[in-house]
Parts: C-alpha cells; sequence; structure tokens
C-alpha cells in the first residue's frame, strides 16, 4: 500500500532532519525516511565543527550557551544543542619543516574568549537527536532503516520506493548526502563534472600535544604523506581526531599517516598517542548543480555541492527548503514556480558566490619549496575556519613579487599551475582513482 504525504525527506543528516523539522512545524504532513535504524547515530567520519562568529553559507551563526541555542540571525531561526562543545579559535596550515600560515592566532584569541572564537567543536549526534525528537513533536512521521533506490514521477506526485515500501508525495527534498541516489537516480551526475573519489581514514584519539590545542590545524607533511592531514580537538575532553584523505586508491592511509605522525616534523605532538576509536567515509566528488530541481525534487546539502556544504551549510539549505516546500503548498503552486524562493537563493547566493574549492598548488612544489612560501608569511592572516574565504592562493599573489626576485624557479611553477584549468586539476584526480572510473 502506497503512503501519500505532503512532502518526503529522503536522508536524515542535518540537513534532512531541520527540513523535516520545519515543515512539520508548518502543518504538513512529512515522512523522513533513512537507511540507518538509529538515525542520529554517527557512522562515518565527520570533523563535527560548526563556525561560529563569520559569515558561512551567507548567515553569521553565533551561539549562545546560556540558552544553549545555535543561532542564525540573517535567515532568522535558531536549533537547539544541549550537547559539549569546545571553542575552536582558528586554522592553522603547516609544511613539511613545520612553517606555519596562521588563519588567526589561537593563543591570542583564547584570553578573549567566546567573542573571538571561529567555531565550536561539537557531539554531532546529540545535535541530531535534538532534531529528531523536534521533528517528531510536530508529527513528523519518521520510517528508519528504509533505503530508497527508486524514485518517478507519476503524474502530480513523486513515488518513492525501497525494497518493500512505496511512498507518494507532492514533494521531495533530497538530503541523502554525499554518494545521493536520488540524484544519481534523476541523472544529475551524468551533467556534472565528475573530480575524484575521495578516501577518508578517521581516528578518535588522546594524548596528542599539538601547538594550537584549539585550532584547527593542517599538515603537509612532506612527500611520503598523503594529500589531506589534519586535526581538530573534539568536543570530549582530552580527545581529538585526526583524518588523513587521499584521492588515490593506491595511497595506504594509515602508512601515510604514521609517515607524519613519526618521521616528520610533528612527531613530537602524536608520542603519547592513543587511539580510541576508527571510522572512514568514501565519497565520489561532482561539481555543484546550479540548479537543483527535477520533476518536483528539491536536491540539498551534500547532495548537491559535494562534502563542502558543512554541517551549518546543510542546516540552512534544509532549511530554505522546506520553507519554501510550505509556501509553495499554501500558494497552490506545486510545481517549479512554487520553489523558485529555494532554487533563486541557491543560485545567487551559494552556488554563484562560493566557488567549489580546486586543487592545492602545494601538490607542484617540492617540499623544501614550500617550507620557503610559508616561510614569508610572517603575520597571522584573519582568523577563519571557513575553506571558502580562507584562500591561501589570494594571499600568495601579494608575495609574487617577492618570490619571483628570490627564487624564480618557484614562481614559474606557481604560474604554470594557476594557467592550469579545473579540468585539467581534476584529470589528474581522476587518474590516480580507481581504475573502474
Amino acid at each position: 500500500m502506497t503512503r501519500t504525504f505532503d512532502l518526503i525527506v529522503v536522508g536524515a543528516g542535518p540537513t534532512g532532519l531541520m527540513a523535516a523539522k520545519v515543515a512539520g512545524e508548518n502543518g504538513l504532513k512529512v515522512a523522513l525516511i533513512d537507511k540507518k535504524s538509529d538515525i542520529p547515530k554517527i557512522r562515518r567520519a565527520c570533523g563535527e565543527v560548526i563556525n561560529i562568529n563569520e559569515y558561512s553559507w551567507g548567515d553569521f551563526i553565533n551561539f549562545n550557551a546560556k540558552k544553549e541555542l545555535l543561532n542564525f540571525p540573517v535567515n532568522g531561526f535558531n536549533v537547539k544543542y544541549d550537547g559539549p562543545y569546545k571553542n575552536i579559535y582558528g586554522m592553522y596550515t603547516y609544511s613539511p619543516s613545520g612553517q606555519c600560515i596562521m588563519m588567526g592566532d589561537c593563543a591570542e584569541a583564547r584570553k578573549i574568549g567566546d567573542p573571538a572564537r571561529r567555531g565550536i567543536a561539537i557531539d554531532k549526534e546529540v545535535l541530531q537527536r535534538g532534531l529528531l525528537e523536534e521533528a517528531k513533536k510536530n508529527d513528523v512521521e519518521v520510517i528508519p532503516g528504509t533505503f530508497i533506490h527508486e524514485i518517478e514521477k507519476k503524474g502530480e506526485t513523486i513515488i518513492v520506493k525501497s525494497s518493500e515500501k512505496e511512498f507518494e508525495g507532492v514533494f521531495v527534498i533530497a538530503s541523502d548526502g554525499l554518494n545521493s541516489k536520488i540524484t544519481q537516480r534523476l541523472g544529475f551526475n551524468r551533467e556534472r563534472e565528475f573530480r575524484g573519489t575521495l578516501r577518508c581514514l578517521f581516528w578518535y584519539v588522546t594524548g596528542i600535544e599539538p601547538p594550537a590545542p584549539d585550532g584547527l590545524i593542517h599538515v603537509m607533511g612532506g612527500k611520503g604523506a598523503p594529500a589531506l592531514f589534519g586535526l581538530c580537538c573534539s568536543c570530549r575532553e582530552g580527545e581529538y581526531w585526526i583524518a588523513v584523505d587521499d584521492f588515490s586508491y593506491k595511497a595506504d592511509l594509515a602508512q601515510g599517516a604514521d609517515y607524519v605522525m613519526k618521521k616528520g616534523a610533528f612527531s613530537p605532538w602524536f608520542k603519547k598517542l592513543k587511539k580510541v576509536r576508527t571510522t572512514s567515509c568514501v565519497g565520489n566528488l561532482y561539481s555543484p548543480i546550479a540548479e537543483p530541481f527535477k520533476d518536483n525534487v528539491l536536491l540539498v546539502g551534500d547532495a548537491v555541492y559535494s562534502p563542502q556544504i558543512s554541517i551549518n551549510g546543510g542546516m540552512i539549505c534544509g532549511w530554505k527548503a522546506a520553507n519554501a516546500v510550505v509556501l509553495a503548498m499554501l500558494e497552490g503552486k506545486r510545481n517549479k514556480e512554487g520553489v523558485m524562493g529555494y532554487l533563486d537563493w541557491w543560485k545567487k547566493d551559494i552556488f554563484d558566490r562560493f566557488p567549489s574549492i580546486g586543487g592545492n598548488f602545494m601538490g607542484a612544489l617540492e617540499d623544501n619549496e614550500v617550507d620557503y612560501l610559508f616561510s614569508l608569511f610572517k603575520e597571522p592572516l584573519p582568523a577563519t575556519l571557513d575553506p571558502t574565504t580562507a584562500d591561501i592562493q589570494e594571499q600568495m599573489m601579494k608575495i609574487m613579487p617577492a618570490i619571483g626576485a628570490e627564487h624564480p624557479e618557484i614562481l614559474q611553477k606557481l604560474q604554470q599551475f594557476q594557467a592550469k584549468t579545473s579540468e585539467e586539476i581534476y584529470a589528474e584526480r581522476r587518474r590516480v582513482g580507481f581504475p573502474n572510473r
């Protein structure tokens, strides 16, 4: 028997939970479907960080710890969060020898306290459980343990199917993540640029001693290191996470992490390391979608923007999309016209404004050349945790004359990298990726 709803939300991360909650608050008959049996449980790699006190995805989010509220003042909503948290004050990126580009000065910001933070480490499971409880209070029908593998337009409605169940809705919000089955089924991925398959190994650890314990740290560990190595404090006392990413299917992520932690300039940080638990994820990365709509299905979050949307960006997407559907139902415009508010916002304020992050110029240089470049950054840059605003390449343009005078060979390599098209950069990622791609 087919169940009928005003809105079906597929995928119950922060984005989908927010969408279902908002639609339910506005009186729509909503189904929230997720493949996990325990929806709030976090099983894959996630940094669990929310940007604070800076513009991120068009809002200037702040956290009222006393009221236990994440506030989104530009959009005019808030989200309950009553779990543990820790302040994060900036982002530090290290060269192979330990030269550092600082985006913010964590030690100085710590003296100021909350007004100077640029993020908080949270317990994402607590956040999601709170959103789920609010959705249920607003009569959202939650359907866990159900994997949606088919979607089709049928007259004026949309049918989504699992292996055993069938659901019918006027609108569908697809928030089923980076490897979105709905995005694939609707044919969007055929029109997108495939940018490689990213593998991530993720450890929660204790006992490490980084120089900025309340900063988000990236390490360029040298030629033996993985493509990306990052670490940050978690919300739990004394605990950090370490993320090791690479686009090459041949890369041994654990071996690459050991190179950074045991053989390089950073080994003193990890002498007392103890691994608490391990997780991972694999994602196929695609270019963002300019118009995330087809057959009354709205795409939101990672399903439309790869993994860069973040927890805060995802919740904004879910809130915007749900409100657009509510307005469409109230006005009787049960079609694309009815949700143009969401589509216009996405195109103008997100797709056109925030470029998808491309290649890393440091891969074009030798380790000693990266060390030299980093040594030119004498003072901290403005504090940020947002990769869309933390553009080291833009800052590099300001010191090009000095590089040209002292090391013209490095300047030539940088210019050659800048001359590359995005297609050339992503083609290199695809070449080292899984052979069956």
